[in-house]
């Protein structure tokens, strides 16, 4: 069985750009073979044009340790998913886990003690175990709008 999650389906599909403004709390597609694969956390600086924006990153930091900023297109720039605070995963719950300070997107492969997670990666082979903290519910941002993202099953 495999999971395939609709979270790649939203990009490109016209993000209304007016709800950016300077000091915006947002998230930036992390781009592979012209999908995303992650989320990094970033707040808007300024507004450069109609659908680009200049962004600086809350954990990327250049070598001098400077965070490091970037302009953007809008069609990579999604606002903060909503949060629901601390909660427990079941088996098969389609999350993000915060890695190598961005979101990415996976499936609880196991259900631990204490509140630990084995998640298996959208994205590549490994399974890493992650305290539920590091864990938020997958959740699309589609034509404006948050919507939690669900499981195909595919024989």
């Amino acid at each position: 069985m495999v999971l395939v999650s609709r979270f790649t389906f939203f990009l490109f599909q016209g993000t209304p750009e007016k709800i950016y403004s300077v000091g915006s709390q947002v998230e930036i597609a992390y781009i592979r073979e012209k999908l995303p694969v992650a989320w990094y956390m970033a707040t808007v600086v300024k507004v450069v044009g109609e659908r680009i924006l200049l962004v600086e990153y809350e954990n990327m930091r250049a070598e001098d340790g400077t965070l490091l900023s970037e302009i953007v297109s809008t069609q990579y720039i999604r606002p903060h998913p909503p949060t629901l605070g601390l909660r427990n995963f079941n088996l098969l719950d389609e999350v993000e886990a915060f890695y190598n300070g961005g979101w990415w997107p996976g499936v609880i492969a196991k259900v631990n003690t204490g509140s630990r997670y084995n998640v298996k990666f959208m994205h590549w082979e490994e399974e890493i175990e992650f305290n539920h903290t590091e864990l938020r519910l997958l959740y699309d941002w589609v034509d404006g709008q948050w919507i939690q993202a669900t499981q195909v099953r595919i024989h």
